[in-house]
This record gives C-alpha cells, structure tokens and sequence, in this order.
C-alpha cells in the first residue's frame, strides 16, 4: 500500500512507526502539514522503505490527509497554527478539522525527543532554508541549507516545531524550496537522513558545520481585506525602509524597516499571514 493509500483509508492509516532492535530516542518526522505540499510526502514515503532504523522508534506522520486528499493547503483552517496547549485565541477555530487533527497528534508528540517537519513553498523564487530557535542552531549547521531563521515562535505560535521546542525539546522545519522543483524531495529525504544520524537513529558521521546566514524574523503583516503584492518577491529578498509591498484593500503596506521579507503572498481573504518580515 502506498502512503497516499493510507492516506484515504483514515487518520490512524497516517502515521507510520518504525522500531529498531536497540534502544534509542523517539522522534516524529512529519510531512503533509500543508495538503498541496507533495515533495515531503515523497521523501518520507522513499525514507520508509529505504532508511532502515538501528536505534530508537521513528514515526512518521502524513500532517492533514484531509487536506492532501483535496490538495488544498488546509480545508479549514492551517494545521500549523492548530498545535497549542489550551484553547485557542480564536474560539471559532477549536470545532475545525485540522484543531482536531492537533489535538490528536500532540500526545503522540509529547512521546518524541525531537521532531523534523518538512515543508515546500509555492513562491517559484523560494530559497531553501531552517526554521529554529536559537538555541537548536547547533543541530540546523548539520544541514546544507543556506539560511537558518529564528524567531518564528514569537509571532507564528502553533508550529510542529513551535509546540516542540516550547516543550523544551529540538524542533526543526526544513523549508525545501517550490512546491513543483523535482529536487524538493530530494532534499528533504537528505535531510531526513541527517536528522535521523544526529538523533542517533541510524549510522552518522558529523559533517563539517555548513556556513549559513542567520535571519531573525520580527513579525508578520495579517491581512485586513483583499491583500494584493504589488510584485513578486524572492524570500529574504533585501528591502528598504517604507518600501510598498502591497495593497489590503485600499491601504498601503510598506516595510516599516530596513530588512526582508519571506513568504510574500496574495490572500483573497481577511486574517491570513501576507508576509513575514525581518526588520534590522
């Protein structure tokens, strides 16, 4: 049965468990948070039946099946803000489909040392790159990613790797490039690899840490209206004080600092993350 299968033939179906014959840690590799992000259900379904496990129990998690069935980034509201202890600010959101799927995921979580998720971005301009805190920098220099950037905790709270690391333990999101570029999968079942020898899982000899640029990010511009860029923008492309980035509506947005921005996008809707920023 391939994982698409067991994607449609229910919840429990989703979730792949793997035991090696000695002891070690626990840890989840997730994929398919966002449902129209396929290149992570690639490498972890390659990973499954190529990487065998010598320590520990590995799990690997399909995010959103609902989703992915549909191909749509989420059906209700996005699975990567649904992880968080207590109830949620927006109460209306707790009854959704993907606030059900947290729910039932974050117990099987709170059984993992460590946690990678993989992700792909729909931006044709996308630069590969990590999302950690600080203080997991160590384990993201182990990977051949340009960028690490921090901060995300703060003012994108409800991450895979947000309700990890606020648990006290390592959670990183490998961030693989566009959705349709055939090397995303590739990249990511490398570094599924990697995660798993850094974890001890399998065989792993540490490589040289790679030199990469550290970008914090400050904040996110929530959508109002009808949020329209006024072009295309790279991620981490470099922008100037008061620089327009976009219409909401018939308000300007302008970049209040020198900095970048990332994951720039149109949303037809109001509420929605238009754009993360770096302010310097």
């Amino acid at each position: 049965m391939t994982l698409m299968q067991k994607i449609s033939s229910g919840l429990q179906a989703s979730i792949t468990t793997q035991r090696g014959p000695l002891p070690g840690k626990t840890v989840a590799i997730v994929a398919g948070v966002h449902g129209n992000e396929q290149g992570g259900i690639a490498a972890i379904t390659e990973a499954i039946s190529s990487i065998p496990i010598e320590r520990g129990t590995v799990h690997y998690i399909i995010g959103n099946p609902k989703a992915l069935e549909k191909s749509v980034r989420f059906t209700e509201m996005n699975l990567n803000r649904a992880f968080i202890q207590g109830p949620l600010q927006n109460q209306a959101l707790e009854t959704t489909y993907e606030r059900g799927r947290a729910k039932e995921l974050m117990p099987l979580l709170d059984t993992c040392d460590a946690l990678l998720d993989i992700h792909s971005v729909g931006n044709q301009k996308a630069t590969p790159f990590i999302i950690c805190e600080k203080e997991y920098f160590s384990l993201a220099r182990q990977f051949p990613f340009p960028i690490i950037s921090s901060g995300w905790n703060a003012i994108e709270p409800g991450s895979t790797d947000y309700y990890m690391s606020t648990s006290g333990k390592p959670g990183l999101c490998l961030e693989c490039g566009y959705h349709n570029d055939p090397i995303v999968s590739k990249r990511a079942l490398n570094g599924i690899r990697i995660f798993l020898g850094l974890m001890g899982n399998i065989p792993y000899t540490p490589a040289k840490e790679v030199q990469q640029k550290e970008i914090n990010a400050t904040n996110a511009y929530i959508t109002k209206n009808n949020f329209t860029l006024v072009r295309a923008f790279s991620d981490f492309e470099a922008t100037e004080q008061d620089e327009l980035i976009g219409h909401d509506g018939v308000l300007e947005f302008r970049m209040p600092k020198k900095g970048f921005v990332i994951f720039a996008r149109n949303s037809e809707t109001a509420g929605q993350e238009a754009v993360v920023l770096s302010c310097v």
